[in-house]
């Protein structure tokens, strides 16, 4: 899964990149656009619910507590009960 996610952040760059340079739109408004996409990819790559919290308020949360908790759930079985063990959550 871990390599999955890194994958997925990583394409999510590509195409935000990609479209930064085809599109008329300031980069500012199309990264705002991207800004969930990307804390969703960012948070299937965190190996921990503390470490979550900590970038989630580092870089202005923009997911819901039960996002969240959602996101955190489809990582993994081996992963569920950190789930439970989130702060945000």
């Amino acid at each position: 899964m871990q390599l999955g996610a890194l994958r997925l952040d990583r394409d999510i760059r590509s195409i935000l990149s990609y479209l930064s340079s085809q599109s008329s739109y300031s980069s500012g408004s199309l990264r705002e656009s991207f800004s969930r996409l990307q804390q969703i990819a960012t948070l299937l790559t965190l190996d921990s619910p503390e470490e979550a919290e900590e970038v989630l308020s580092a870089t202005g949360n923009r997911l819901t507590n039960s996002e969240v908790k959602t996101i955190w759930a489809m990582r993994s079985v081996a992963f569920l009960p950190t789930v439970e063990a989130c702060a945000r959550c």
